[in-house]
């Protein structure tokens, strides 16, 4: 396995830290088009896209 040093270590956690705000960005947008359906229950959006309900629940009163 090749040497990783603490830059590389760094830039790769800043990497993840970016991609899970990413999909945290594109699971409130799907939230977000859910509610404006109106097809499912604040609390199956939650479950489905495994956010906290308390989260749909403002993104619903928004």
């Amino acid at each position: 396995m090749p040497y990783i040093n603490t830059f590389d270590r760094l830039a790769m956690q800043q990497g993840r830290q970016e991609a899970e705000e990413r999909a945290l960005h594109e699971k409130l947008a799907s939230a977000r088009q859910l509610l404006l359906l109106g097809v499912l229950s604040k609390e199956q959006i939650a479950e489905v896209l495994n956010l906290p309900l308390e989260k749909v629940t403002q993104l619903a009163s928004e």
